[in-house]
């Protein structure tokens, strides 16, 4: 695997509004590539709330979420 980097890293927190009120400092894993989710509330229109973070790639946040894949 030589030099070959981890992919993304996925973390499951308990609910959205955990999701939502994330504010990762980039700067301290400037090589991460993460993604975390969390339920939404029964009675909700969505059924989960995800973010995902790619320092690695220059990018602070994903504003539409399609890059994570494990």
């Amino acid at each position: 695997m030589g030099g070959q980097r981890p992919g993304w890293a996925a973390v499951q927190l308990a609910a959205a509004e955990e999701v939502l009120a994330l504010e990762p400092d980039l700067s301290a894993i400037p090589d991460a590539m993460v993604g975390a989710i969390g339920a939404c509330p029964d009675g909700s229109q969505y059924a989960s709330e995800m973010r995902t973070f790619a320092p690695r790639m220059d990018v602070a946040e994903d504003p539409v979420c399609g890059s994570i894949t494990l």
